[in-house]
């Protein structure tokens, strides 16, 4: 079993962030719980949830979790398999990814007992995220998707800080990054443009292997959208790199923490606002193959442009878009990148491929290494190329 522990980071451009102590997390961790009651513990009961996955009644506690949120496959452009949403014990991701997360055998065993789908898509909510704005969050996600689910890293052209600290290592189990969420255009492809900045690992074998998260920018103008555009979402190979709203409010100015974790025999892709506190998160169980990350192109952090229509699709962004504090980690300690190299991935046509080369137009400036801050210079397409 793996758990993820941040170190001492820095940033040019938010706030310092403290060391927690174990103390503080616990106080912290009691106050939310005894102000969100609805996330505590209960014991396994029959009684209904109130939500229906394929037509079986789900009941309110899985194997001692209790059921927060269900959608079904298709009740959303970006639901290709049910989610299920259930309330964590943990008071932050490190501790969650340490003792929550080896349960999730048993959960899926308790859902195989009650004759529901394999596919169901399984994710923790921390005791800072309150019921009515995680159901709220996912239900507008579902509205602003409407004309169809961004689908990342396919055929986008990308501004890419690619991680060089890891060479042959084969223990490396995570990687974690900060963001900044930007004001988001109202310029990008009408009905359905969109962008995003995203944590990227790629695990050793099978065809599954890319996992993301991080920050995805909806045209603005979207009837029903969130906070301007913005998102905090997940993807993975497994569905088919559609974007996913973790259920976190996307606040503009907040600062996000986003890590991609194998713990407990299982891939993690988990996000929180940082700027709320660390029990505003959320953890996605995934059943990507592989064990640990490998040195590759998608093992990094990227913005990417999936806009293939409007040359101005930038205009109205609050630019450059900032990550830092970035680290991969070894039996679940935290190391800041000792390498990287920047590199601009276009989309060309005819046919729509992927051309890459190194970043020669300072499309980023600054970089991730010794924890530092890269600019991801948007404001251009000489920069952030389109897409086909």
């Amino acid at each position: 079993m793996q758990t993820t522990k941040r170190i001492k980071r820095k940033s040019q451009t938010t706030k310092r962030i403290k060391r927690r102590s174990i103390v503080i997390a616990l106080i912290i961790g009691a106050l939310f719980l005894a102000s969100f009651p609805i996330w505590s513990y209960a014991a396994p009961s029959d009684q209904p949830s109130g939500f229906v996955i394929s037509g079986i009644s789900i009941p309110s506690d899985i194997a001692g979790y209790h059921v927060v949120f269900a959608q079904n496959a298709g009740d959303g452009p970006c639901l290709t398999a049910p989610e299920l949403d259930l309330s964590a014990r943990s008071s932050s991701i490190e501790s969650f990814l340490s003792s929550d997360s080896n349960q999730i055998s048993s959960i899926r065993q308790a859902l195989h007992d009650l004759n529901l789908p394999g596919n169901i898509n399984i994710g923790f909510v921390g005791p800072g995220v309150s019921r009515d704005s995680l159901i709220e969050t996912k239900k507008q996600y579902n509205d602003a998707t409407a004309s169809g689910c961004p689908k990342l890293s396919t055929l986008n052209s990308v501004l890419s800080d690619k991680n060089q600290s890891i060479g042959t290592r084969t223990d490396v189990n995570a990687q974690s990054v900060y963001m900044l969420a930007p004001w988001v255009g109202s310029n990008q492809d009408s009905p359905s443009g969109y962008s995003a900045l995203v944590n990227n690992i790629y695990t050793n074998t099978g065809s599954n292997r890319l996992i993301q998260s991080g920050l995805a920018f909806f045209q603005a103008s979207q009837p029903n959208g969130i906070a301007a555009g913005g998102n905090v979402v997940w993807a993975d190979d497994v569905n088919s790199l559609y974007a996913h709203a973790f259920g976190i409010t996307y606040t503009v100015g907040h600062s996000y923490w986003f890590t991609n974790s194998y713990s407990s025999s299982s891939w993690w892709a988990c996000g929180e606002d940082i700027t709320v506190g660390i029990s505003t998160y959320k953890c996605q169980a995934l059943t990507d193959n592989g064990t640990y990350v490998i040195a590759d192109r998608d093992t990094s952090v990227w913005a990417e442009n999936a806009n293939s229509s409007n040359n101005s699709w930038y205009t109205g962004f609050d630019y450059p878009w900032y990550a830092w504090g970035a680290q991969y980690y070894i039996s679940g300690t935290g190391y800041v990148w000792s390498g990287d190299s920047h590199q601009i991935g276009t989309a060309q046509n005819s046919p729509c491929q992927i051309s890459w080369a190194t970043d020669t137009v300072s499309g980023i400036t600054g970089d991730l290494i010794n924890g530092d801050t890269a600019n991801f210079n948007v404001n251009s397409n000489s920069k952030l190329p389109m897409a086909c």
